[in-house]
């Protein structure tokens, strides 16, 4: 008898292990009316005019369409009210499912639409989505897309905690580019906290 509540306490049931690797959850949902209708990640940098460097040298640049502009300041709006609403703290990792209806993009295009605006609403940086379902289907009503971004403990899955980016207080150290000796640009943590 003693041997099998060993074996319990070992091998932890598939809740309390859940409990342990995911945290609070975070729902909104955003809608796009045809007055205000989705703008695809192929469709948020356009080409702008060639232009020549002062050497000589072809530089194409790109710029964001205002529509697009706009789309993303709805997105991280509605992400803000949604976070202060429930009293969202930053986790270090996060799950961001996503459930697109009658939404018309692939699902890598609708992540990145998504992701960009909630960075540093939701989420520290956008690399920290770790995982995350993307799925689209067709149904009636508005196009919208619906949110759930999840806290998860990076630790117990095996990702490094971001210590560059906390001080010893837990609080957010902005990093700071620097120049080096050879030209590159180099990120470093700001003395002044």
């Amino acid at each position: 008898m003693p041997r099998r509540e060993a074996k319990q306490e070992i091998f932890p049931s598939l809740a309390e292990l859940d409990a342990a690797l995911y945290g609070p959850v975070l729902r909104f949902i955003l809608f796009f009316p045809p007055e205000r209708p989705f703008i695809s990640g192929n469709h948020h940098n356009r080409l702008g005019r060639p232009r020549r460097s002062k050497r000589g040298k072809l530089i194409s640049t790109t710029y964001t369409p205002a529509a697009a502009k706009e789309q993303a300041e709805y997105i991280a709006s509605v992400a803000s009210a949604a976070a202060w609403s429930e009293q969202w703290k930053m986790p270090d990792y996060v799950r961001m499912d996503m459930l697109g209806i009658n939404i018309d993009a692939d699902r890598e295009n609708l992540h990145k639409v998504c992701a960009d605006p909630l960075e540093g609403v939701v989420f520290f940086n956008d690399r920290r989505v770790k995982t995350g379902d993307i799925t689209i289907l067709r149904a009636k009503g508005p196009p919208r897309i619906v949110v759930a971004i999840q806290a998860i403990n990076g630790k117990a899955l095996g990702f490094a905690k971001p210590s560059s980016r906390r001080d010893s207080a837990g609080a957010h150290v902005p990093l700071r580019s620097t120049r080096s000796n050879s030209g590159k640009i180099r990120a470093s943590r700001s003395e002044s906290h």
